[in-house]
């Protein structure tokens, strides 16, 4: 999906000349200009407007620090294209943002600290990952067989095995917790009308999945159980 007006390299911030001769990513917003298109190949691009998009939220923004950010990814996509690294993870260059955002000592976000608090070596009690409630007493695990994270007895109680495993996977891969969010401020009708809208604009199954899995995950965080999400989705 390309947003109009956003006609800028997601890599180096250049403007592109030609939208249509562009390279746009498998499974992000944005476009890719021609020379960052030979610099890199398709799996480093995906790799890098991944990282640059996910960053772009990790740290607190104000009026001061918002184009700093914007010159802590240009100054690691700068230093990727002269070091010519043929292979680079995602962890990997995560790592050298934050290294970077250090040295213009800019800060990680509430919403970003609080999801990182699932480790256990932090918290003296690990926090449901579906409610995000400490578990204080009779404290086991659940046993989504993807991760085997935390689930409070209460959660348990309350979803079935299959919206469990679901809520445990989305809230690993994309952050937050169910009933984050006010409901009251985003009806899950909405959230259904911007999904068909979306994925009518798409053609590769791919992108439809994940774009799928992006409003699920939004209906989660606003409240919205999973099988309320497939039941109305079908009324569609």
């Amino acid at each position: 999906m390309i947003i109009k007006g956003l006609e800028k390299c997601s890599i180096c911030f250049e403007r592109i000349k030609n939208p249509l001769n562009a390279y746009k990513p498998n499974f992000n917003i944005g476009l890719v200009c021609e020379r960052c298109n030979q610099v890199f190949s398709p799996a480093q691009r995906d790799i890098i407007t991944h990282a640059f998009n996910v960053a772009r939220g990790i740290f607190e923004v104000t009026e001061d620090n918002g184009i700093v950010i914007k010159d802590v990814l240009y100054d690691v996509q700068s230093k990727l294209k002269l070091q010519n690294e043929e292979t680079f993870s995602v962890q990997l260059l995560f790592q050298k943002i934050l290294l970077r955002a250090q040295i213009y000592r800019l800060k990680l976000n509430n919403f970003f600290l609080t999801n990182c608090q699932y480790s256990k070596k932090v918290l003296k009690h690990p926090n449901c990952v579906i409610c995000h409630k400490p578990i204080i007493r009779n404290m086991h695990k659940g046993d989504p067989k993807p991760n085997k994270e935390n689930i409070c007895d209460y959660c348990k109680l309350i979803f079935s095995e299959g919206e469990i495993l679901t809520m445990t996977l989305l809230f690993k891969n994309y952050g937050g917790f169910f009933n984050e969010m006010d409901s009251r401020k985003l009806s899950l009708k909405r959230i259904l009308e911007n999904l068909l809208n979306n994925m009518n604009k798409e053609k590769t199954l791919s992108r439809m999945i994940e774009l799928n899995e992006i409003a699920l995950h939004q209906a989660l965080i606003f409240g919205y159980r999973p099988k309320k999400f497939i039941e109305e989705l079908k009324k569609f």
